[in-house]
């Protein structure tokens, strides 16, 4: 999905960018700020990437990326809070296909419309390695079992690995991955 040029906004912001800034986008919170980071950084002739939470990492859940594109520079304010990221540019006159491009770069990744991929819970990654761990140590016993001879249990683990390997891949990945 790519987003319209009706969907652009044009309105006057006050920011940390130098000169009269322009808000163009409203969309659902970014994840994380380092996948967002490495996601910016794959855009063809950006620079000055830069990230920063406010206060400090443990407490905030707010964030900033800046960075340079087309010699225009940009900024994400990103709010967990209010679950949202804003889209400034400091150039109110930056042409709306510029703007385009740095939206359709980030909606390719993550929907800016909120209909993206959810980041799993702490519960979902502990409880997907558990059956990770646990269906090694099931075929590790397995092959074991089955180089003492003993057929019958090697074959119930091998079953028991299948089903934990099953709900294993059921489950999210232990690491989100970026879409292409």
């Amino acid at each position: 999905m790519s987003i319209s040029p009706t969907e652009i906004l044009d309105e006057p912001i006050d920011s940390i960018l130098e000169g009269s800034s322009r808000y163009f986008y409203e969309s659902a919170a970014l994840p994380e700020m380092k996948a967002t980071l490495r996601r910016a950084k794959k855009l063809n002739g950006v620079s000055d990437v830069v990230g920063q939470w406010f206060q400090n990492r443990k407490s905030s859940h707010m964030w900033t990326l800046t960075f340079t594109y087309s010699t225009h520079r940009f900024l994400i304010d990103t709010n967990y809070h209010a679950g949202i990221s804003l889209f400034i540019v400091g150039d109110r006159g930056c042409e709306n296909d510029i703007l385009l491009q740095i939206l359709n770069h980030f909606d390719s990744w993550f929907s800016l419309e909120g209909n993206g991929d959810e980041q799993p819970s702490v519960f979902t990654k502990c409880l997907t390695a558990f059956f990770y761990i646990f269906f090694a140590v099931c075929v590790f016993n397995s092959l074991l079992c089955f180089v003492v001879a003993d057929f019958s249990t090697a074959v119930a683990l091998g079953l028991l690995s299948l089903v934990l390997l099953w709900l294993a891949r059921s489950g999210v990945p232990l690491k989100s991955e970026e879409k292409a």
